[in-house]
């Protein structure tokens, strides 16, 4: 029993050294402050500014910037011109390890410096060229936003201006770039491409017509009602009395007292309308052209009709037509219907070695819809055929292209008269008309294309690539 009492009063004392230690150490890490250093290998930027007594800033600027950029991308550097002041300050924020390095290259490129070059820097061969272009035909900010691409990042940089007022490109780059800035700056500076196309249609024609017969209708309503009443006549006894008094008047009239003869004869009222015997035959030649001035059209959707293009002509020829109305009554109206439509669409004009002189070739869309008579009734209503033509074009300048050729053929017959009787050869003249239409035409259409050169004269310096003493020289003549 003593034994178990004193292995319990042991584990008891160990439990309660235990429990003491645990609460130190609890109000030890209650009071423990932890502190984590991150550091991803970054540099400190410090930005630094240098006013320059001797050089201009953006003279020394590439060298400057060259070797910032070494050191960290993300490095700027800008230059200051306090003209008022007659000051010009550098502004470089770069790491502060590299800070002390620029500060003693700083100071070694701003020295003074007897020799200064036409362009006012005291530092030779710096890469830095400045030029000054004035357009020829056109120039717009547009321009100036498409040629600045060619100052490409990871190449050297460079700087473009287009002042509205002057009209006049300013850029300043490297000798390399600089040259190529100019030769896309002449490629878009040309005349606004212009190409006149004219459209020629030759219609040659053969037309013969034969009508052969008796107007039945005709007949019916004139001469043959007429027999008739002249049957009824002979049966009313008032018509021969009345024949009778004017013979009496004829035999005792001053014609019998001088000559002891009388007599009057009257030719009869007799309509021959009703008699159809005519033959025409003939040709024809006709030519009719028109023009277009295009241009070159990227955007605007191709069109689909006639109405929504935007280069487009019609020829409406006004052909004779012989129109009778119900009473058999002919007059000579003008055919309506007959036409030629022509559009075109996406015209692209194409150049050849130097794009500045004139266009050579015309790449577009065509269509062209031929509406023909065909045939026209008896009493003048025609029948309109409708073609319809469309393809691709490339056609070069100075040039005719035949584009299409239509052929028509047509022949006509047509029988008025009684049923039945008609189906006889030669009797069937006698009981109805014949009308026989046989009609050949071809239509040739042709395009050319003429380049539409400028003639005015620019101006003197358009064109030229200007130094800066000659800008300074200019001026100081009064130009």
């Amino acid at each position: 029993m003593n034994y178990q009492s004193g292995g319990i009063k042991r584990i008891t004392a160990l439990l309660l050294a235990g429990a003491m230690s645990a609460a130190a150490f609890a109000a030890e890490s209650k009071e423990r402050t932890i502190v984590f250093n991150e550091d991803r290998n970054q540099h400190y930027m410090t930005t630094k500014t240098y006013e320059l007594r001797h050089v201009r800033a953006h003279d020394i600027l590439p060298f400057i910037k060259g070797a910032i950029k070494r050191f960290d991308d993300q490095s700027t550097i800008q230059s200051l011109d306090y003209a008022a002041g007659k000051k010009q300050y550098l502004v470089v924020s770069t790491g502060s390890q590299l800070l002390p390095y620029i500060d003693d290259m700083v100071a070694k490129l701003d020295y003074p410096s007897p020799k200064i070059d036409e362009n006012g820097s005291a530092i030779e061969g710096d890469g830095v060229t400045r030029f000054v272009y004035c357009g020829k035909y056109r120039t717009s900010e547009n321009m100036n936003h498409v040629v600045s691409q060619t100052f490409i990042d990871g190449f050297g940089s460079g700087a473009s201006y287009f002042d509205v007022g002057s009209n006049m490109f300013y850029w300043k780059s490297s000798k390399s770039q600089g040259e190529a800035y100019l030769k896309f700056l002449t490629a878009l500076d040309r005349p606004l491409p212009q190409l006149q196309v004219q459209l020629n249609i030759y219609v040659i024609s053969d037309n013969n017509f034969r009508e052969l017969g008796i107007d039945y209708l005709a007949w019916k309503n004139g001469p043959g009602a007429e027999i008739f009443a002249t049957g009824f006549d002979f049966s009313n006894f008032y018509s021969v009395e009345h024949l009778q008094d004017f013979t009496n008047i004829l035999s005792s009239g001053p014609i019998w007292d001088a000559t002891g003869l009388g007599g009057i004869l009257v030719a009869p009222n007799f309509d021959a309308t009703f008699l159809r015997m005519l033959a025409q035959k003939g040709k024809a030649w006709t030519a009719a052209s028109a023009m277009l001035t295009l241009t070159n059209d990227f955007t605007t959707p191709a069109a689909t009709s006639w109405e929504d293009a935007s280069y487009r002509f019609k020829f409406t020829p006004q052909l004779q037509n012989i129109v009778k109305d119900e009473n058999q009554t002919t007059s000579l109206d003008a055919l309506d219907g007959s036409e030629f439509s022509f559009y075109l669409s996406s015209p692209v004009i194409c150049f050849g070695d130097d794009p500045a002189k004139k266009a050579l070739t015309l790449m577009c869309n065509w269509n062209l819809e031929v509406n023909s008579l065909v045939e026209t009734d008896n009493q003048g209503v025609a029948t309109i055929d409708s073609n319809s033509f469309s393809s691709n074009l490339t056609l070069e300048a100075g040039t005719e292209k035949l584009l299409a050729v239509y052929d028509k053929h047509v022949v006509t017959e047509q029988y008025n008269g009684m049923p039945f009787l008609g189906e006889i050869p030669v009797l069937k003249y006698l009981f109805g008309a014949e009308s026989k239409v046989d009609s050949k035409m071809r239509v040739f259409v042709t395009m050319s294309a003429v380049p539409v050169e400028t003639k005015n004269i620019p101006n003197p310096a358009a064109g030229k690539v200007i130094e800066a003493a000659e800008l300074a020289a200019a001026n100081k003549t009064g130009f």
